[in-house]
């Protein structure tokens, strides 16, 4: 979403009132600020994610190398 120009701003105040154009001007900008927000948080998730199988990975891989140990 682009940010409203002045214009675009008494449009709105003129054809919608005041009150519903403050309305529509904050739900852009909350709207805007949540997706950035979301978007930074689905990619922290998504290397949490990555971290988390190489974990289990490394984990798998040292505790079969300490069954063979035992085994032998």
């Amino acid at each position: 979403m682009e940010n409203l120009n002045l214009e675009e701003m008494v449009y709105l105040i003129t054809n919608i009132g005041f009150p519903m154009a403050v309305c529509v001007i904050l739900l852009r900008y909350v709207l805007q600020t949540i997706g950035s927000r979301l978007d930074k948080l689905d990619s922290s998730l998504l290397r949490l994610n990555r971290s988390i199988r190489e974990l289990g990975t490394e984990t798998k891989a040292k505790h079969t190398a300490s069954e063979r140990k035992k085994e032998e």
